[in-house]
């Protein structure tokens, strides 16, 4: 179970700046081989952004640090080498946080030593009764308990030589407990830079697939069957065109046969009449004679036999 220390805000040291060898540099405190007297605060640098070492106003990831020749392990302090002679001040492949000549893909974090069960910055900040231990595997720079320097508001340091500047008032230094009582943040030397997420591959070619049949309502098949429809509307027109004029020439047909066979008849019958009537004028006159009749007529069973 987290402590309510560990649940506290998690806050990085900043740089301050110096003159080293009267070249700039951004520095962990003066004791980083500063020129003397021209070591600036990171609260000064930070609060005047004029100033010509104001870049270096942020974290102390990338900050260097020195080298021990004899083991060939980054160190901030000479004394964590065998040999304190061999230790270089600054090497520009060493930083706060890792060694970056194991090559650009290889991050190699930089280890701090022990004191106790705390990671820590120096054998100074051990108390009574602890020993200390240099290049501890588990101190990496984000589990390095560091103090801060406090004016009119706080800001993680290394130590209190941090927070002193020349020609101005020493800022109050706070150690790391202290910190957590008054501000509620835990202070610690440096975030890690996490390595480079791996590039996403590509994902694979589509294996292109043969087309589909187009479906009975793509254009192509609406037109033919548009050209199928025109051509049956065009056949049944005609056909109904046809067929209409046939009825109408055969109603004409039937008329003129009535007609004709009407005025056939007709005349016929008027052919006939005339004759008759011809006939009657030339009928030629019977002689009257009174026949005188002795008996009744016998009339037939059957009308059928009358003459």
């Amino acid at each position: 179970m987290t402590s309510t220390f560990e649940q506290l805000e998690f806050r990085p040291g900043f740089a301050g700046g110096c003159y080293v060898n009267g070249v700039d540099a951004c520095v962990t405190g003066p004791g980083d081989h500063c020129d003397e007297g021209t070591y600036v605060t990171p609260h000064y640098l930070r609060s005047n952004h004029g100033h010509p070492l104001r870049y270096c106003a942020g974290d102390l990831a990338d900050v260097m640090i020195g080298r021990c020749g004899d083991s060939g392990e980054c160190s901030n302090l000479a004394s964590n080498c065998e040999d304190s002679s061999s230790f270089v001040a600054r090497d520009e492949n060493c930083t706060v946080t890792q060694d970056l000549s194991a090559g650009e893909d290889v991050y190699k974090y930089v280890t701090y030593g022990r004191c106790g069960d705390r990671c820590v910055w120096s054998p100074e900040n051990c108390r009574e009764g602890e020993d200390y231990t240099p290049f501890d595997p588990d101190c990496k720079a984000d589990k390095v308990q560091i103090g801060a320097c406090f004016a009119g508001h706080a800001f993680c340091a290394i130590g209190a030589e941090s927070c002193t500047q020349p020609g101005l008032m020493d800022e109050p230094y706070w150690e790391h407990e202290k910190v957590q009582e008054l501000i509620g943040a835990n202070c610690y030397l440096s975030f890690l830079p996490l390595p480079a997420r791996a590039p996403v591959e590509a994902p694979p070619t589509p294996v292109p697939v043969d087309p589909l049949p187009l479906p009975l309502t793509s254009s192509s098949s609406s037109s033919s069957s548009n050209d199928e429809m025109d051509s049956s509307i065009g056949y049944r027109n005609g056909m109904l065109q046809t067929g209409g004029m046939v009825a109408v020439v055969a109603v004409v047909a039937v008329f003129l046969g009535i007609l004709i066979g009407v005025s056939t008849v007709y005349c016929k019958r008027n052919d006939e009449e005339w004759r008759v009537d011809n006939a009657k004028d030339k009928e030629p006159s019977l002689p009257t004679e009174t026949i005188e009749i002795s008996h009744q007529p016998e009339y037939a069973e059957s009308c059928i036999t009358d003459i």
